[in-house]
């Protein structure tokens, strides 16, 4: 804060170090550390001047949300998860969609302290996410780097800026209103649900807040709007309407999964030997555990399946995913959880080919969320056509279609009884995979992004 840069990259390594106050301390970082003013760089990097009233100039994917996110992890092993998956796998395939190059794709950053966009270098920021840093850094000081690095975008005239998650700087609508006048600068926002709107019961009362804000300032400057469903659309445009937007542009463009990995000889054994599931059937839960994800639910049918089955005839629940919030109880319990009477376990910081190998030799998935945007542990399930018992919303049937069985997520009777279908008839299971594997279309991140820059270049 004095200056001191050096003193005060040891001081925040520390406080990473321990566990505390880590992501407070980032957010003062992101703000203190960057004295660097990127407007004094070169007007146009990386771009081609485009004369005013020309049909259309460069597009700017914002990473800005997928940077913070990074920054206040306070773990060595970042894994990417939710929203932030989503954008990651989009924004990775964008400079690969077709009509983009160098003088017509950029990605950029709102930068904390000059409170501009700045373009940044992308592969850094995907190295970042993929757990890949220098040696001898830390995962912060090569944020920091990757901002200090960054340059002017000023002179990107008739821009298409695209944001795929929800601006949480204040400011950030004012530039994009700036930049609108000065440079014509057409805006479009990926919403990804409305849920602090819908079920405000799940979140706290600043989240619904910077949601309302969000909607509010994304009527009156935003150009376009993107979905993945078109439940999710109709309520974006009831919220909208709500604030005065007249006719709200909006579009679905429904997500995506990666190619099904086939193993490498005898790696799966070795990786299930080494998480503890050797020769162990289980049915597997990815999701952050908080309230809305219904992991209650779960833990309840699996402790009834037992006590009407025995232990030892049900597979293991195994629970993947970070601890997130209004969960302390549930978390306290599965702590003390007695795995040969309930066989439900939690596992912690997978990454991405252990959550292959957990994929591909599961039993069947399950997804009892209450409230959702999309589902992405389904479509993830259809990929490796793996059966999917899932909450029967709007957007899950959207997401899944005839291909999953389906489950009223506030019964718990109705879980229990699919959960056994599944478990217990094995034909029905076997045909349950042949079905998914003959009828399951699958629709790559490449196909998203595609989709995206098609919107994106032709409104």
């Amino acid at each position: 804060m004095t200056g001191n840069r050096a003193k005060a990259l040891r001081i925040h390594r520390l406080l990473a170090d321990s566990g505390h106050y880590a992501s407070m301390i980032s957010e003062l970082f992101l703000t203190s550390l960057l004295s660097h003013d990127p407007r004094k760089g070169p007007e146009t990097v990386g771009f081609r001047p485009v004369p005013p009233g020309s049909e259309s100039g460069p597009v700017l994917y914002d990473v800005t949300d997928l940077i913070e996110h990074a920054a206040r992890s306070n773990t060595r092993t970042y894994t990417v998860t939710g929203i932030q998956r989503i954008q990651f796998e989009l924004l990775g395939q964008a400079a690969g969609s077709p009509g983009a190059g160098k003088s017509t794709t950029g990605y950029v950053f709102f930068h904390p302290v000059v409170l501009r966009f700045v373009l940044v270098d992308p592969q850094r920021l995907f190295d970042l996410a993929n757990g890949r840093i220098m040696a001898g850094t830390t995962r912060f000081e090569t944020l920091v780097a990757i901002l200090e690095d960054s340059a002017s975008c000023e002179g990107a005239q008739n821009a298409c800026l695209v944001n795929l998650g929800i601006p949480a700087n204040p400011a950030y609508f004012g530039e994009v209103s700036r930049m609108r006048g000065c440079t014509g600068l057409k805006h479009v926002n990926l919403v990804h649900d409305c849920l602090p709107l819908t079920n405000p019961e799940y979140f706290n009362q600043l989240t619904i807040e910077r949601f309302r804000s969000f909607i509010r300032q994304s009527a009156a400057f935003t150009d376009h709007f993107l979905t993945s469903t078109r439940t999710t659309r109709r309520r974006l445009i009831d919220a909208l309407k709500s604030e005065g937007a007249a006719d709200p542009k909006v579009s679905v463009v429904p997500f995506g999964s990666n190619d099904a990995v086939p193993p490498h000889p005898g790696a799966d054994e070795l990786a299930l030997e080494r998480l503890g599931l050797a020769g162990t059937e289980y049915v597997l839960f990815v999701s952050t555990l908080e309230i809305r994800k219904n992991h209650r639910l779960a833990l309840d049918c699996w402790k009834a399946l037992a006590e009407r089955h025995g232990s030892g005839a049900v597979p293991q629940l195994l629970l993947v995913g970070r601890i997130g919030w209004m969960v302390e109880d549930l978390v306290r319990e599965l702590g003390e959880l007695d795995v040969d009477k309930v066989p439900v376990r939690h596992l912690q910081g997978i990454g991405d080919e252990e959550l292959n190998v957990l994929y591909r030799n599961c039993v069947f998935t399950l997804y009892p969320s209450l409230a959702e945007g999309w589902g992405l542990p389904v479509t993830e399930s259809l990929s490796w056509s793996k059966p999917v018992l899932a909450s029967s919303l709007d957007v899950i049937c959207e997401a899944g279609g005839d291909l999953i069985d389906y489950a009223d997520p506030r019964s718990l009777e109705s879980f229990i009884e699919m959960a056994e279908l599944l478990i217990f008839d094995t034909g029905y299971r076997a045909s349950r995979e042949a079905w998914i594997a003959s009828n399951h279309v699958r629709r790559t991140w490449s196909d998203v992004a595609r989709d995206i820059d098609r919107v994106v270049r032709t409104n």
